[in-house]
């Protein structure tokens, strides 16, 4: 047969643009002083921006985990003796009940002090829900449109304690305060993130601290940037129409536990939306804690 060549010998332009963080260096080289570096990949640019048959797939795979959110918080409540293993393979299971072709990432079930643990991923066998249990799932799938879904809850079994309740209501504060963020053509994640590190400096826990960026773009990968919600520099990009992200503020204290809320969203017409429509915990929200304005934003929300 004919033998392979380099790929540069069927390169006729005399420039050829490359991107340094996907080009391997024995490529480059091939190149030479045809190589001509980008600063911004423009394919990353125009993927960010997601089509409308996009976002309404994406809406329909969010309903889909929603229903899967709603049935493992029925199977902890129901059932005694269940260990963090045993909810990970039940939430599992539920996925592909509901449609899912594959999972976006290894679920997060976590227990107690684990779940102040960011990214733990054991599912124990040994963890065992009791009452007055925190479980923090952090999970998604993928379905037959091949874009990402992704969803944190804290659920408790049994009744919660007023210092769960503190954190787990500081939490939704944040959260509803950066949904609710006022956009402009201009607004970025950064300053979201901003306003949700502010929320957490005015009602400051003992010991709790936020470690983490605010939230990350989403879309074939579960992580895309831009966008982006956090302190780093690309986080300044403006969010525009149609991109998509998470709001996933959390407190952590490992000597307790943490608590993260993760609602995937979207905008339109410079208003943030929400994909998600799983409700919160209403035995773990002090309502005390949530001025008018936020009453007003949470019932709005119809999540309870």
């Amino acid at each position: 047969g004919e033998k392979i060549k380099n790929f540069d010998k069927y390169i006729t332009s005399d420039v050829v643009y490359v991107d340094k963080a996907t080009i391997n260096a024995y490529d480059y080289t091939l190149l030479g002083k045809k190589a001509r570096q980008i600063k911004e990949n423009p394919v990353l640019a125009m993927r960010t921006v997601k089509t409308d048959a996009e976002i309404e797939h994406l809406k329909s795979a969010f309903a889909r985990t929603d229903k899967t959110m709603y049935a493992i918080r029925n199977f902890i409540n129901e059932n005694d003796n269940i260990s963090e293993y045993d909810v990970a393979k039940k939430l599992e299971e539920l996925f592909y009940e509901f449609g899912a072709k594959n999972l976006s990432f290894k679920s997060i079930v976590a227990h107690n002090q684990n779940s102040a643990l960011a990214h733990y991923s054991k599912s124990s066998k040994e963890e065992i829900l009791k009452d007055g249990s925190l479980v923090l799932i952090d999970c998604g799938a993928y379905y037959e449109g091949g874009l990402a879904t992704d969803i944190t809850r804290v659920f408790v079994k049994g009744n919660p304690t007023d210092l769960q309740k503190q954190v787990y209501t500081t939490v939704l504060k944040a959260f509803l305060n950066a949904y609710n963020f006022k956009m402009s053509e201009e607004t970025s994640g950064f300053e979201i993130d901003g306003l949700a590190r502010q929320i957490f400096d005015e009602n400051q826990i003992d010991g709790f601290v936020f470690n983490h960026g605010l939230g990350h773009g989403l879309g074939i990968n579960v992580h895309e940037a831009p966008p982006s919600l956090s302190l780093n520099e690309i986080a300044k990009t403006p969010i525009k129409n149609n991109m998509c992200f998470t709001i996933e503020p959390g407190l952590y204290n490992k000597e307790h536990f943490g608590v993260r809320l993760e609602n995937s969203c979207y905008l339109e017409n410079g208003e943030i939306k929400s994909f998600t429509n799983m409700c919160y915990e209403k035995k773990l929200i002090d309502f005390s804690l949530l001025n008018e304005q936020e009453k007003e934003w949470l019932n709005a929300f119809e999540v309870l």
